[in-house]
């Protein structure tokens, strides 16, 4: 087995947490040792000390991305659900994790994003708690750095767990057919 660091990243709404813990569950169900980091959980914890500037976002995701290096190092395979919307922070990632990485894009439109709101971000927004969150830049996404692109909006929660569990088994060189995921 070759572990690797499966970042899932995307707008605020778009499942990536969803995504990002059935596929943990489905692994550790297979007995496979998966360290799960979900952004806002390490924001209030590790990364409590960390306002919103572009400095302080950047130095988040290089905390999780070191995370991430130290349990991939120890033969973990990494799951990070995290929004990492510019080119900046997924450069940071990757000088980090280099080859051990693949980013998973977890992409559903703006409009989608807003109505799912499981946390409740767009509608502080209109509230005055959250600003300007629906026109946070998300930079384009290169496909040719994408492991595997998950249309949330267009595809079923059980079905993208099912695509990224088989995808990161077949790269791990393990059969790519995962019990109880038919």
């Amino acid at each position: 087995m070759r572990p690797r660091v499966f970042w899932f990243f995307g707008r605020s709404g778009a499942g990536k947490t969803t995504l990002c813990d059935g596929v943990s569950l489905a692994l550790r169900g297979m007995g496979i040792p998966v360290l799960g980091l979900d952004g806002d959980a390490v924001r209030r914890g590790l990364c409590k000390d960390l306002g919103f500037s572009t400095e302080d976002r950047l130095e988040n995701h290089r905390r999780m991305a070191e995370v991430a290096r130290l349990a991939w190092t120890n033969s973990h395979v990494v799951l990070v659900a995290s929004m990492a919307p510019s080119v900046a922070h997924r450069k940071i990632v990757d000088d980090i994790l280099g080859a051990s990485l693949a980013w998973i894009h977890v992409d559903a439109p703006l409009d989608v994003c807003m109505r799912r709101d499981p946390k409740s971000l767009y509608a502080g927004e209109g509230k005055g708690t959250v600003k300007g969150l629906s026109s946070f830049p998300f930079d384009p996404v290169d496909p040719d750095r994408v492991f595997l692109h998950l249309k949330s909006d267009r595809v079923s929660e059980q079905d993208c767990i099912r695509m990224a569990v088989e995808r990161i088994l077949s790269s791990m060189g393990l059969p790519g057919n995962s019990p109880g995921m038919e």
